[in-house]
């Protein structure tokens, strides 16, 4: 197949046929300066606030010409000096780039979330209008809505045959086509008529602002029932409205969260939601706090409720509802609770915490945690959540990142699921102890003591004692249950209770970027940003929410070697995570390298072969990948693997611009040992 520029684009979109893909493809690894094109379609889809193409002038092109181009109605010539303007300008390369992949998506059957699915069941059905005179109807949310009389479709049917008779002998009159163009607007206002009865109510209520108490600060009296809307213990709706759908990443069901708590005696009233506050407060934009549903007078307190065993309602959706004993208390930098696969909330400082439910800290960022007395700090790129909090046991699970724990008195016992594998831990009073899910390689995680004597038991009749005089670091191998000693110092963060200088200025600059609602498109902006630690804290921060074809294709980005690298860790710490994870990002890797799958795969995983044989092949293998014609993300990680072998630096290799000689460096290398 021909490599133009509406083949690539077909490559891109994923519209051409095996052979053709595989042919493009190797055409594309071989000439550097169509990668470079292919680079420059991708970054210029996603630029924001661009123009349209000029219609005349000398770059002027006619929008009649862009669709006969995607058409494949031009004749040759015609293509060739079209595609010459495209190459000359970014505005009609995007157009026609957005144009043809949008057409790709054309016809494909839509898949519709089931969580989008179960918010469209929350609206509520307009009611019918009366013939007649105009009427203002109150709706439930107070918003007097006029309802306008309407025609039937059989009178706006009877004015357009008349408009037809009228017009019939007239065909070669000027006032033909404005007598049509009026019988189309007669039409359209006689559809619109009849459904606005439907609709009209239905709007009002959504566009009406949300003044509902959030679910999780209202006590336990709400309760969804069967009919999808969330009521109060005797039959009253809690609130009358949906939330607003939100967008992207971010977006999903956004339950109205700056209510205060009812008791039964006063309810409360429902506060404005707060705007994105000042960037020197270094403090994310995100729904505001809500407060712990207090007692009714006279009553006691409940204890810490056990997640697992507690008889309660629950949220939409089947999540606990929020206990108050736990709560965020401090928060620098984003966190999220995850409400679904591909739904994110944001929840700031002194929120409660519901259990059970997944909750992601972005990086760099630091939350501290009250669990019924017990004080936990999480450490940004983290992926977490609370299971059980009771008077002896607190149990939490750590999927990815790091926590610190703070010995309670008296002594609580603690549980951390590292995803299969269980650490349990006896605290002394006053102790602090930082885990660190890692999953590189064999190792699976880091205990670090910084303070005070702490037990971990990883098995039964497995007992070791950590402590920062005789062994205060202990490393935890996959499919081994024995703390093995790590010759190394305490790491600087677990006893820390305050970000880095820098780290907070990442903060401040990640809350002008991110909308919490929008979390993806926020997190693709990041990655052009000027400053290259807050592109590597993007990076790693799209793979902690989810995106691993985002993560996979920074691995290939050119003039970029530090997100290249963030990404290569990002990657391997995600193939780690689970068996599902890893097979996703091998398929992703597959869509993109395609032939260099395999070996990609295997310099993720990072397992040098111990027989010398064997361990040559597999070296020889890494510095092949070095070679100027192999794709840019596989010479990144191969020259990642040869410096982590040899403990050596590039020796003046540079993916983006490989030279011969400097792989010829390597190969002696290796045949030298």
């Amino acid at each position: 197949m021909k490599l133009t520029l509406r083949s690539l684009l077909g490559w891109l979109d994923d519209m051409l046929s095996p052979a053709d893909t595989v042919t493009i493809s190797q055409q594309v690894r071989s000439n550097p300066s169509v990668k470079e094109l292919a680079e420059r379609i991708k970054k210029v889809t996603r630029m924001r606030r661009l123009t349209v193409p000029e219609d005349d002038g000398p770059q002027g092109v006619d929008p009649n010409l862009v669709a006969m181009y995607l058409e494949n109605e031009l004749s040759p010539e015609a293509v060739v000096e079209f595609e010459r303007k495209c190459l000359a300008s970014d505005v009609l390369l995007a157009e026609i780039a957005s144009v043809h992949q949008i057409m790709s998506l054309v016809g494909q059957k839509a898949k519709v979330p089931a969580d989008a699915k179960y918010r469209l069941d929350l609206l509520i059905k307009g009611q019918d209008t009366p013939r007649g005179g105009a009427t203002r109807t109150p709706t439930d949310t107070g918003v007097v809505v006029e309802r306008l009389p309407r025609r039937d479709q059989e009178e706006a049917d009877a004015d357009l045959e008349v408009i037809a008779e009228e017009n019939a002998g007239a065909a070669g009159s000027r006032w033909n086509p404005i007598l049509v163009g009026v019988g189309g607007l007669l039409a359209l206002a006689g559809m619109i008529l009849i459904a606005q009865r439907e609709s009209l109510r239905s709007v009002a209520m959504l566009m009406a602002p949300p003044t509902a108490p959030n679910l999780a600060a209202a006590g336990l009296d709400n309760v969804a029932r069967g009919d999808g809307i969330v009521r109060n213990a005797d039959g009253s709706r809690a609130f009358p409205v949906a939330a607003p759908m939100g967008s992207g990443e971010g977006g999903g069901v956004r339950l109205p969260a700056d209510a205060k708590a009812r008791t039964p005696e006063k309810p409360s009233t429902p506060t404005t939601p707060t705007t994105p506050m000042d960037p020197a407060a270094v403090s994310p934009p995100a729904v505001a706090a809500t407060e712990e549903p207090q007692a009714a007078s006279g009553e006691p307190k409940a204890d810490p409720i056990d997640a697992k065993e507690a008889d309660t309602p629950k949220l939409l959706g089947g999540n606990r509802p929020a206990v108050g004993g736990l709560r965020l208390v401090e928060s620098t930098g984003f966190v999220f609770r995850r409400l679904a696969p591909n739904r994110l909330e944001p929840i700031a400082a002194n929120s409660l915490l519901v259990p059970n439910v997944t909750h992601i800290s972005l990086e760099p960022s630091i939350q501290r945690l009250d669990l019924s007395g017990v004080e936990v700090r999480v450490w940004g790129g983290a992926e977490w959540s609370v299971v059980t909090v009771n008077p002896t046991l607190v149990r939490l699970k750590l999927n990815d990142g790091r926590l610190a724990l703070v010995g309670p008195a008296p002594v609580r016992s603690f549980e951390i699921d590292l995803q299969g594998l269980t650490l349990k831990l006896s605290l002394a009073p006053g102790s602090v102890v930082g885990i660190e899910r890692l999953g590189l390689g064999a190792v699976a995680a880091v205990i670090s003591v910084a303070e005070g004597e702490v037990e971990v038991t990883t098995a039964p009749g497995k007992i070791e004692t950590l402590s920062p005089m005789s062994n205060p670091v202990g490393r935890l191998t996959t499919g081994s249950p024995t703390l093995s000693p790590l010759e190394e110092p305490v790491a600087g963060w677990v006893s820390q209770t305050q970000l880095e200088p820098a780290d907070r200025e990442l903060v401040a600059r990640l809350v002008i970027l991110v909308d919490p609602n929008d979390l993806t498109r926020s997190l693709v902006v990041a990655l052009d940003d000027p400053s290259p630690p807050l592109r590597a804290a993007a990076v790693h921060n799209l793979g902690l929410v989810g995106l691993d074809d985002l993560v996979v294709e920074t691995l290939d980005k050119p003039d970029d070697p530090l997100e290249r690298r963030e990404a290569i860790i990002t990657l391997r710490r995600l193939m780690a995570r689970s068996l599902e994870r890893r097979h996703r990002i091998i398929e992703e890797l597959r869509s993109r390298f395609a032939d260099q799958t395999d070996l990609m795969v295997r310099l993720l995983d990072g397992s040098i072969p111990a027989a010398p044989r064997e361990r040559v092949a597999f070296l020889n293998a890494a510095v092949e990948g070095l070679a100027p014609t192999q794709p840019l993300g596989l010479r990144e990680l191969a020259l990642d693997v040869l410096m982590s072998v040899f403990q050596r630096d590039a020796m003046g290799y540079e993916p983006d611009n490989p030279s011969d000689r400097a792989i010829v460096q390597w190969r002696a290398l290796i045949n030298q040992r």
